[in-house]
């Protein structure tokens, strides 16, 4: 006896849960992504402020330098939490110094 055609739709449901996975497979790349982004964005916000403090403690050591009569040295490097940061201190007149630090 021959067999009679019927709607079958089992493959139809096949490919719609293929196309979920899939669309739910880029949504979690997505935010995969945009997670590991952050946390990239945190650690550079962390070692901006620790190269503007360390800077702000060589300002400091500059001018008790400057009230002991002592010499500025031109550069000074240090290290924090495993990252280097290092300092060109440059004298401009009157009294002023520039500090560019570099990490």
């Amino acid at each position: 006896m021959p067999r009679r055609l019927q709607n079958d739709t089992s493959g139809i449901i096949l490919v719609m849960v293929l196309i979920i996975v899939a669309v739910m497979s880029v949504l979690a790349i997505g935010i995969l992504s945009m997670q590991v982004t952050r946390v990239q964005s945190g650690q550079d916000v962390v070692q901006s402020i620790q190269a503007e403090y360390w800077g702000r403690r060589l300002l400091w050591e500059i001018y008790a330098n400057n009230l002991n009569g002592l010499a500025i040295a031109p550069t000074a490097s240090t290290t924090i939490d495993g990252r280097t940061y290092s300092a060109t201190i440059t004298p401009t007149p009157p009294n002023q110094y520039q500090i560019d630090i570099t990490y």
